[in-house]
């Protein structure tokens, strides 16, 4: 154990930065070591469970315009309105006095 204990000291500034390099490499390495591992993690995983990658059911499944979704319907005014509903409930448990409230509407 006195082995941990018998450390010199580095002495010029070339083993300083050769020191730090080598510290740099080692932490870069383990991040990548780490980051492999989930994705291959995540890989089997869709592998195993969900049969098959995400992107092939992505491009089979396009939504076509029905009487509930009319031709000139925009998904960004329901994502618009779902983020507002989101802020209005945010504000109101942060101690405001308005009264969070969700109402569907439909069109005729």
């Amino acid at each position: 154990m006195n082995f941990l204990l018998d450390v010199k000291p580095i002495e010029n500034i070339g083993g300083i930065l050769i020191y730090g390099a080598q510290v740099l490499l080692l932490a870069v390495a383990a991040v990548t070591a780490i980051l492999l591992f989930f994705w291959i993690t995540r890989s089997l995983y869709r592998a195993l469970f969900k049969g098959g990658s995400a992107g092939a059911k992505a491009k089979e499944s396009v939504i076509e315009p029905t009487a509930s979704h009319p031709a000139g319907f925009s998904a960004d005014a329901e994502i618009v309105a779902v983020i507002a509903a989101a802020i209005a409930m945010a504000e109101s448990e942060s101690g405001g006095n308005t009264k969070f409230r969700v109402v569907s509407f439909r069109r005729k």
